[in-house]
């Protein structure tokens, strides 16, 4: 079979030793560098999975692309970053809408934040015994450092 740089010919006319474009072989023994960035890659992937199991069973709270957040015991992630959480609080932020006859607001203010362009927003928790959060709507999930030093701890 015919070498990638014989078909791309891209690559054609560049010295042997430049391998800037030309394809790695990863399984290719000789080639060193390839195969301190897999081992690295392999050496990342174990430290993830073992952190990961780690805190499987502590409360983990997340983040979703349209601001919700949803706390709770991290039960279990698959490969498409899928995570399904129990005994969750799921927070959202409802802008409230100012009317003529603001009657209907709210007396308690611990519950009402505005933001610096003067909307104000009312935090609305729920309960769920369950939810599954999609990989493809997390935006970042967080640990607090008590449980963070308490399961991985600091090396």
């Amino acid at each position: 079979t015919p070498l990638m740089s014989e078909i791309n010919p891209s690559t054609q006319g560049k010295a042997d030793g430049d391998l800037s474009d030309k394809p790695i072989n990863i399984n290719d023994k000789s080639n060193s560098k390839a195969l301190q960035m897999d081992g690295g890659r392999e050496k990342q992937d174990e430290e993830a999975c073992r952190v990961v199991s780690l805190l499987l069973g502590r409360r983990i709270c997340c983040t979703l692309d349209d601001g919700r957040t949803a706390e709770g015991k991290f039960l279990c992630l698959d490969r498409l970053k899928n995570l399904i959480l129990c005994d969750v609080i799921e927070v959202r932020k409802v802008p409230i809408i100012q009317s003529d006859n603001a009657a209907g607001e709210s007396n308690n203010d611990s519950e009402i934040s505005t933001e610096e362009d003067g909307t104000k927003y009312w935090y609305v928790e729920r309960k769920l015994s369950q939810a599954m959060v999609p990989g493809s709507r997390l935006v970042k999930v967080e640990v607090s450092k008590e449980i963070w030093d308490e399961t991985v701890g600091v090396k």
